[in-house]
């Protein structure tokens, strides 16, 4: 049923993604290459202003953050790689979150909502950093363990002014 959840996910997926979606057979996956792309095609840009890593890490957490779609990459175990990975959805939460063609247009909606934020390097930095925050490619390091402090619904990803691996300076 997982697979096929995945699956169901997909076909919705690809009138938006098109050949950009790949598929292993257990899992839907947007390499993010390609995510930067259509994120700069959607925001009119023609030069990149951050790395793919970036757009990825920005892609989830603006799933996360307008629609409450927790992906792998804010689970604790990163899929080691900067590609969205999309696998093993129960059927029951696909359900509750309005079905395959809802999660489909979620990641459409968040990733046109990435296209504008490219125009602006620094919101990449406030979304995925916080606020008066800014990426430093020097101060790469470890994320930290999320505590009982943090707020409600945020999953943070760094602590200080350090982003994950690929960040550049914002």
């Amino acid at each position: 049923a997982l697979i096929e959840t995945t699956r169901h996910i997909s076909r919705e997926l690809r009138p938006f993604i098109g050949n950009r979606l790949r598929e292993t057979p257990t899992t839907v996956q947007i390499p993010a290459d390609d995510i930067l792309e259509l994120a700069m095609q959607r925001g009119g840009l023609d030069e990149p202003p951050v790395v793919p890593y970036e757009a990825s890490a920005a892609l989830a957490m603006l799933l996360l953050q307008n629609h409450g779609m927790l992906m792998v990459h804010f689970v604790g175990v990163p899929p080691g790689t900067a590609d969205l990975l999309i696998k093993f959805v129960p059927p029951a939460i696909l359900q509750r979150f309005g079905g395959a063609g809802r999660y489909a247009q979620a990641i459409d909606d968040s990733l046109t909502r990435l296209g504008m934020l490219l125009g602006e390097p620094a919101s990449i930095a406030e979304l995925l950093l916080g606020t008066g925050q800014r990426c430093r490619s020097a101060d790469i390091g470890p994320p930290r363990r999320r505590t009982s402090s943090d707020a409600p619904g945020m999953i943070p990803i760094c602590s200080g002014d350090r982003n994950g691996p690929g960040a550049s300076t914002c």
